[in-house]
């Protein structure tokens, strides 16, 4: 379990994926995901069987203190020569999102790819129409690498797709404001 004040990145477990489930085929989620259809009990299954025998990747949920499931962190084709890793995540619930949650995710989930794996970056892909989610990883620093022109067809018509990525030695010039940052968040109800 990785810690925070408002979250608890936990080992994803079997307990946990048809929720997950349900969120990747929700709307407000599946709209932010490459992939676009609604996923099958027995897809989630062979996933779940999946990720669990793949040593490149490493899924997490996401639990509020009251070990309430808010969504999924995980990292992925993580490359332990190059210690690179590209990741992702999501809040489920849309009433769980602002409110600070998904930022500590992340701070816990960059914390624990460069202290405990030592990886020197992360990168990760988003549409470029999700300026929220954009302009958080630029709040921590990530920088732009690139624009994937029309790269994904999407609600029926290609989208630009955005690289942005952190090296380790540019979270750690942030991370002590960030650990200030979040040891001032009180429980939010």
């Amino acid at each position: 379990m990785i810690s925070g004040n408002l979250v608890n990145l936990v080992a994803l477990e079997k307990e946990h994926i048809e929720q997950i489930r349900n969120w990747r085929s929700s709307p407000s989620v599946n709209n932010l995901l490459f992939q676009h259809a609604c996923i099958s009990r027995e897809e989630q299954e062979r996933w779940y069987k999946k990720i669990l025998d793949d040593s490149k990747s490493k899924y997490f949920s996401i639990e509020d203190k009251n070990k309430s499931l808010l969504g999924l962190i995980y990292l992925t084709k993580i490359d332990y020569i190059n210690r690179n890793s590209e990741w992702g995540f999501f809040i489920g619930d849309e009433s769980k999102r602002n409110i600070g949650y998904g930022a500590e995710a992340e701070f816990l989930i960059l914390t624990y790819a460069f202290d405990i794996l030592n990886l020197n970056k992360l990168y990760c892909y988003e549409f470029t129409f999700n300026q929220k989610v954009i302009a958080m990883h630029k709040r921590f620093n990530f920088k732009e690498e690139g624009i994937l022109r029309k790269h994904v067809y999407h609600n029926g018509k290609y989208e630009d797709v955005l690289i942005t990525s952190i090296l380790k030695e540019e979270f750690e010039s942030e991370k002590e404001k960030w650990e200030i940052i979040f040891r001032g968040f009180n429980k939010i109800e």
